[in-house]
């Protein structure tokens, strides 16, 4: 099994795309300074959207998270799965006598490494820009907490921001492996998942419409894209229903994606 992970490891660093998405990190952080800079001429500094560089990592993820993560884990799984799944690739990995699960995992586990290095990265080069850009602050406010807090307690929940955040990342990936390996081809696969995140994002807007009826409320978090934009904020706060209803979605969709996704790649009628 190592020795797999470790091939797995090195198919995925052969691919020009995997330092593309390295080299193209500071620029994005870099376009986010330039936006919350201009965000800080408009805003108070009581304010949770004020960037400080203490929560600068926090305001530059937020901004970006859903399009560009969400996008490099899509394609991730379109090349690593659907695409050796489909074009026959797989069968020379099978033909070392490696089980269909033990792929699957290998592969699976390298995508949400790479995904996790990715974010650390970022998470690295948004801490450094903001401290050669933004000033600092005794007290920082945050989304959702009734009191300002220290630029080291600003970190701290930075932190456990991005760890949520990957959380998320991990549900979105075990959504697209299934949607990858149901697919007959990469294209198809990058539609249906991108279908998904459509629905998922209509989703919040029309179950708000019927809100006073139906108490929408926590509802609203079946969507991914909704558990991304508003769901890890709330799961730091103090309102334990919520936290603890998010992440049972988040096991949910991952637990569910990943053993159908299992299920239909270890089809070996399928493998074609």
């Amino acid at each position: 099994m190592k020795l797999l992970f470790q091939n797995e490891w090195e198919r995925l660093w052969s691919r020009k795309t995997s330092f593309l998405f390295l080299l193209f990190t500071p620029i994005l952080v870099f376009i986010t300074v330039i936006q919350s800079l201009q965000n800080n001429k408009t805003l108070e500094k009581t304010d949770p959207q004020y960037s400080f560089w203490s929560n600068f990592p926090i305001m530059s993820l937020s901004e970006v998270f859903m399009l560009y993560f969400n996008i490099v884990a899509v394609l991730l799984v379109v090349i690593s799965f659907t695409h050796e799944y489909r074009t026959g690739q797989l069968r020379m990995i099978l033909q070392r006598s490696y089980s269909f699960s033990k792929v699957f995992f290998a592969k699976y586990i390298v995508v949400l490494l790479y995904l996790f290095l990715l974010l650390v990265f970022y998470f690295v080069c948004s801490l450094v820009m903001g401290l050669i850009v933004f000033e600092g602050a005794e007290e920082v406010y945050l989304f959702f907490q009734p009191e300002p807090v220290t630029p080291i307690k600003s970190m701290s929940y930075s932190v456990n921001y991005y760890l949520l955040s990957f959380l998320s990342l991990i549900a979105v990936v075990s959504t697209a492996i299934l949607v990858g390996v149901v697919s007959r081809s990469s294209t198809s696969a990058f539609a249906a998942t991108a279908a998904f995140f459509l629905v998922s994002m209509i989703y919040p807007v029309l179950l708000g419409i019927f809100g006073e009826v139906i108490g929408y409320s926590q509802y609203v978090y079946f969507s991914l894209i909704e558990i991304q934009f508003s769901g890890v904020v709330q799961m730091l706060t103090s309102n334990l229903f919520l936290r603890r209803w998010i992440f049972s979605i988040l096991v949910i969709y991952i637990v569910l994606g990943t053993s159908a996704a299992l299920g239909v790649f270890s089809n070996r009628d399928s493998l074609h």
